[in-house]
């Protein structure tokens, strides 16, 4: 792969472990680009808040190896974790494809109170409006999360486990994000949040500042145009 990539005068992955282990191997000439994250795909309506307990957003295919490695963790750690701490008092807001998902985690995930399972929405701007916070508890580190950049775009609040940060090495705890390295983590994340909601909107702003500086087309772009040249 390396002597490959190496015939090449440049070449780019969007996640950065990924371009790393490929430069271990020999490809010099490859280079990490950020994704880029089209800014017209914001929904710039004004949206009011429609649910006011606290609400736990997790966006993506619920077939996708990622996704579901996450509703793993979700549901053997995070969930009796925090249910044994925040009892009844919050949801889980699970938005995306799961129509040709495993049956079992879904009879699962429905028989769970918590659990909001909504399916494809045509107004994500309004999920992210309605919830505290994305929480991504995907354990492995398998490309990079849209869904993480998508947040950051929206200003939100992300509680992401630690492997997301090998893709996107933006990530800084406590700065643009909360991280937890293990499901137990994670959920004294959340619990952090429930109980100080009001103390982590820096973060939020953070993660949009980020975004703006590193994953816009017009970021892509000039740094495309210092590749080629």
């Amino acid at each position: 792969m390396g002597n490959a990539l190496n015939k090449m005068n440049k070449s780019g992955l969007f996640a950065f472990h990924h371009a790393k282990e490929l430069n271990n191997l020999g490809a010099s000439k490859c280079e990490y680009i950020n994704t880029p994250i089209s800014l017209n795909i914001k929904d710039k309506k004004i949206y009011s808040r429609q649910i006011k307990t606290f609400n736990i957003l997790m966006v993506g295919h619920l077939a996708g190896i990622s996704t579901l490695e996450g509703i793993n963790l979700l549901l053997k750690i995070i969930l009796p974790e925090i249910k044994l701490k925040l009892k009844n008092d919050f949801v889980i807001t699970i938005v995306g494809e799961y129509n040709h998902a495993d049956p079992i985690i879904i009879n699962q995930l429905k028989k769970e109170k918590s659990i909001h399972l909504i399916g494809n929405v045509d107004n994500l701007a309004q999920q992210y409006e309605d919830s505290d916070l994305l929480l991504v508890p995907t354990p492995i580190t398998l490309g990079i999360r849209v869904r993480i950049l998508t947040a950051m775009m929206y200003g939100k609040l992300i509680i992401a486990h630690t492997s997301n940060k090998q893709g996107i090495p933006e990530l800084e705890n406590e700065y643009n994000c909360l991280l937890g390295a293990s499901g137990k983590e994670l959920s004294e994340q959340l619990i952090r949040v429930y109980k100080f909601r009001n103390g982590f909107n820096s973060l939020g702003d953070n993660a949009q500042k980020t975004f703006k500086k590193h994953f816009t087309t017009n970021n892509f772009y000039k740094r495309y145009l210092d590749i080629l040249n």
